[in-house]
């Protein structure tokens, strides 16, 4: 025998699936050619190997005949399992309370089973649905698994940022004197905010300039100082400044050189106060 031709080169006599039937696959004895010698009343155990062609699904017939007459059949199912399963996520972050979806793709293409199973390792981060919509519930990093029957795994990691809320400045009202320089501390919120940064302006130039978080009066009157999210403009927080001149020294004059007593009566000829 050609033993090249047979599944298992070491046992040439068993059944092997061919490609002889309209449906593409079917049943050939080539173990022995003219078929096997069998007694009444006796019990045969037989094996068979199958193969189905690539691209191949559905069921094949293996049935047991004596002389054209069916005696035994089996339907078998082919399937083809999944190999692998990608997935993508179609955001780069989700802010919180926002919602992604992820894409899963199973191969190889003419995979029989393609359902997928999505689960999360962190649901207080962040939670995911059987279609996998995910859905940001607090800041932090969560994987989400992609999962086939077969076993294939892919995995996504999920980032979640917490917006800003608000600003608060260390003061509201502010007095201070031409030409001092001084600061003042904005506080993002919440404390877990991603983008802390704020850009400082001033509702008149020409009174408070502004440079950094360091400001410099420059004549009296008032102005606002704004702290404002670079995250999100509409957020922002206001000091109002008042500039004041405050008196340098102070002069005074006598308008008499001095003053004299008599006899415990100030003699207005001398001069009083």
């Amino acid at each position: 025998n050609d033993k090249e031709n047979y599944l298992n080169e070491n046992n040439v006599n068993f059944l092997v699936m061919k490609n002889i039937s309209s449906e593409k696959a079917g049943i050939e004895n080539r173990g022995f050619l003219d078929g096997i010698s069998i007694s009444e009343n006796e019990s045969y155990n037989v094996s068979f190997y199958a193969k189905a062609p690539s691209g191949y699904g559905g069921k094949i017939t293996v049935r047991l005949s004596v002389n054209g007459e069916i005696k035994a059949e089996c339907k078998v199912t082919v399937i083809r399992l999944a190999e692998r399963v990608e997935a993508a996520f179609d955001k780069e972050y989700l802010w919180v309370g926002e919602s992604g979806n992820i894409t899963a793709t199973v191969l190889p293409e003419d995979t029989t089973d393609k359902s997928v199973s999505f689960t999360s390792s962190d649901e207080d981060i962040a939670t995911v649905d059987e279609n996998g919509v995910v859905t940001a519930v607090s800041a932090g990093v969560a994987t989400i698994t992609v999962k086939n029957e077969s076993g294939a795994v892919a995995v996504v990691d999920v980032e979640v940022r917490q917006q800003v809320t608000g600003i608060e400045i260390s003061e509201s009202e502010k007095t201070v004197n031409v030409d001092d320089v001084f600061t003042l501390t904005a506080t993002v919120l919440p404390e877990n905010a991603y983008n802390k940064e704020i850009e400082w302006l001033t509702s008149d130039e020409e009174i408070i300039s502004v440079n950094g978080n360091e400001f410099t009066a420059l004549k009296t009157g008032e102005a606002t100082l704004i702290a404002v999210s670079e995250e999100n403009g509409d957020i922002k927080a206001e000091c109002k400044v008042t500039v004041i001149r405050m008196a340098e020294s102070v002069e005074a004059e006598f308008d008499k050189e001095y003053l004299a007593v008599v006899e415990g009566i100030p003699n207005p000829d001398e001069g009083y106060m």
